[in-house]
């Protein structure tokens, strides 16, 4: 009578061993197939379980992506699959928090991300989106972004120190700030100097605006101070105001 009292007891028991089991050591590509990701990206090499993982990720061509990722055990009690994701690439590195988005959602999450790139080396990933060569090192840190890829919801503040707005001209643009604000794909944000007392560096000033899903405006202007080859190069977009400031305009296509 007493085996049969206890053997209920007993089967449960091996059940729950091999759940807990199951689950600790559940390879992370069990989870990484049933990813939505956007279609310009694909995991590869994805190896270890889901509480210490690894791949790698590609994006329309450019470096690839080298990942680890650790489960966080707070989600646990929040019922959310969050990792922590650390990821290198050519001449960058990200830090960030990603909850990934599952069937019905739009884009992964990523909370508190930082990243730090020197432009130079990562060339590659600004190729076609900027009209001249840059150099400098950025950091950008974010907040409560959604991503499908490009950011649909959230802020994102950068630095840009050191910046280097023509390294084929040798012209230095000293450090640059923006603040940018997302919402339901909508942009807006502001791109300012910092800290650029001397008479030869410039003074920038723009504004963003547009859609990640359509076009992105930035309209403001640059004064470039005792920058003679900054000077003349602004002179092929037009002539200076009377405070020596030049007029630009720009529009590129996040999509394209």
């Amino acid at each position: 009578m007493s085996r049969r009292r206890h053997w209920p007891w007993l089967v449960s028991l091996f059940l729950l061993s091999w759940l807990v089991t199951a689950v600790v050591t559940l390879p992370l590509a069990a989870i990484t197939d049933r990813i939505e990701l956007p279609k310009e990206m694909t995991l590869e090499a994805v190896g270890g379980n889901i509480w210490a993982g690894h791949a790698t990720l590609f994006w329309q061509g450019k470096p690839p992506i080298h990942m680890n990722a650790w489960f966080q055990p707070k989600s646990l009690f929040e019922l959310a699959a969050e990792w922590q994701i650390t990821a290198r690439t050519t001449g960058g590195s990200l830090d960030a928090r990603i909850r990934p988005s599952w069937p019905g959602e739009r884009g992964p999450r990523v909370s508190s991300p930082r990243l730090h790139a020197h432009i130079d080396a990562a060339s590659p990933w600004m190729e076609d989106r900027l009209p001249f060569a840059t150099g400098g090192t950025l950091e950008i840190h974010g907040e409560h972004l959604r991503l499908t890829p490009y950011p649909r919801e959230g802020q994102l503040d950068l630095a840009w120190s050191d910046a280097r707005l023509d390294t084929a001209r040798a012209i230095r643009g000293g450090d640059i700030r923006a603040e940018v604000r997302f919402r339901d794909g909508e942009i807006a944000g502001e791109i300012h100097s910092a800290n650029n007392d001397a008479a030869d560096l410039p003074k920038v000033a723009f504004d963003l605006s547009g859609s990640v899903d359509d076009s992105i405006r930035l309209d403001g202007h640059v004064d470039p101070g005792d920058n003679s080859a900054l000077a003349r190069q602004l002179r092929l977009f037009g002539e200076p105001s009377a405070d020596g400031r030049i007029a630009l305009s720009h529009e590129f296509f996040p999509s394209r």
